[in-house]
Formats: structure tokens, sequence, C-alpha cells
């Protein structure tokens, strides 16, 4: 593969960086054959990535082969992608904002476009496909002051959401450290000198290889990386991981050009 091929002989960004990541986005070669954003369906059976190419494959991981592929425009490159309305269907934003629909079974379609940042936005899936929600990370605004409500629903729309009233919320920043779905939902830790730990209810369990820990924000730090996992900075040091709704497979890239999925059930 040429971007294989090219990766070893690019530029470090300096002594104590292994990756520049201006020289691999420089090199269409390279750029075109990196994942930049995967997502994993919610009955862990199929993955998504989306390629600096504006390629979009969609996968069975059982079966080890593609079964969608999809070609957005080759300019922009994907920032996020989320598997809605089942296991063939994904919605994709681009690094220009632009929000699509994609599936097998109907043409492409442009839902509208989102103010882009240069962080990545976070966006969950709600359980039933249905919707996104999508919050910006904002260096100078609050994270609750611009999140869009992305639905799959009949009419595809966004809808913007208004903050909540200052009078009955208080945002925290440090929850109580656990796990939902009978401690099946898995943490990630992002600190760790030995690699990823990640942790089942409060319980370390077994630790992912370090070449897989996420990059983690902490205001505009970090905004030149343009691929891989990538997550707000957070006093627990803790993030929830890309996961099947029963917890039995996670996906992680961090800051790999392709991502890995770990069955659990050959794990625990």
């Amino acid at each position: 593969m040429v971007m294989e091929a090219k990766l070893p002989n690019l530029p470090k960004d300096s002594e104590d960086v292994e990756i520049d990541y201006d020289a691999q986005f420089n090199d269409r070669d390279v750029r075109n054959g990196i994942v930049t954003c995967a997502a994993l369906s919610l009955d862990g059976h199929h993955v998504a990535l989306g390629f600096g190419s504006g390629v979009i494959e969609l996968a069975n991981i059982d079966h080890q082969c593609t079964i969608s592929r999809f070609q957005l425009d080759r300019s922009n490159h994907p920032v996020w992608i989320e598997f809605v309305h089942g296991s063939h269907r994904v919605a994709v934003e681009d690094n220009e904002g632009n929000v699509t629909i994609l599936s097998h079974d109907m043409a492409p379609v442009n839902i509208g476009t989102l103010p882009n940042n240069p962080l990545p936005a976070v966006t969950r899936v709600s359980d039933n496909g249905l919707f996104i929600i999508r919050v910006p990370q904002n260096t100078d605004r609050s994270w609750y002051d611009s999140m869009t409500l992305i639905s799959i629903s009949g009419d595809l729309h966004m809808q913007h959401l208004a903050p909540p009233s200052s009078n009955n919320f208080t945002p925290t920043s440090n929850p109580p450290i656990h796990s939902s779905a009978a401690g099946r939902t898995p943490l990630f830790g992002t600190v760790g000198p030995a690699g990823l730990p990640v942790f089942f209810d409060g319980k370390l369990e077994f630790i992912i290889p370090k070449e897989y820990c996420p990059v983690v924000f902490s205001g505009a730090e970090g905004s030149g990386v343009w691929y891989g996992e990538r997550v707000p900075s957070d006093p627990t040091y803790l993030y929830s991981p890309r996961s099947s709704k029963d917890g039995t497979r996670i996906l992680s890239q961090g800051r790999q050009t392709a991502p890995i999925v770990v069955d659990l059930s050959q794990v625990l």
C-alpha cells in the first residue's frame, strides 16, 4: 500500500514527537489511506470507517468484508461518523461542517452545514439510532451553549438546542466514576505508562497497548491533530470509548492510522 510505504519516510515534527501531522496531511497518498474517524454499530457486528480521501466504508467484522462504500467530496475528510437506524446507515460530518446521511439503499442526503471548529465535536447516538446529539469543542464557550440535535427519524433535519436555564442547571466537571449496563460498559483511562487502562464498573480489568492512547485536548492544544481518537481533557482522566450496546466489543484507534476492535468476550 502506498501510504504504508511512505509513512516511515515522512519527517518528524520534533525529536520528542513521533508524528508530523502536517506532513501526513499534505501528502495526498498518505492522507487518502488514513482512517480519520470510525464507529462501531450498536450490535457490535459492523464498523464504519471514514478515510482522508472522503471515502466511507461499512464492513462486517465477523465476515471480514466490506458491505458498502461511498465517496464524499475528495477535498474534505470526515471528522466523525455514527451508525444510525441500524447497521447499514451512517451519518457523517466532514471538516467543513457538512452533515450527510449514507445508506446502501438510497442516494446520499446532505441535511445541512454546521459551524466547523479546529477541535472535533463530541457525538452520541440515542439507543434507537434515530437521534444524534452533537456538542462542539469550543474553547471560548461552555459545552452546553452550542448543542445540536440531528434527527434521522422521518424528516431529516438538524435543530439547535437552547442552553438550559441557569436557574435549574448546574454543570458538573467531576461526575461519579462508574459504568452502566451492569458493569459491561467500559471506561478508558487516558493516562498510564504501561498502556491504556480499561475499567468495568470502576475496576481495572486489562490494558490496551499504549500506542492506542488517545490525543487529549486541553483548550486549543492538539488542534493540529486531524485523525484518530481525540477526547477532551477531563479531571477524572476517564472517557467512554465507542462500544457495542452490550459492551462485548470496543473500538479504539488512539493516535494510529487505523482502529482496532477488541472482543471482550475473548478477554474477560
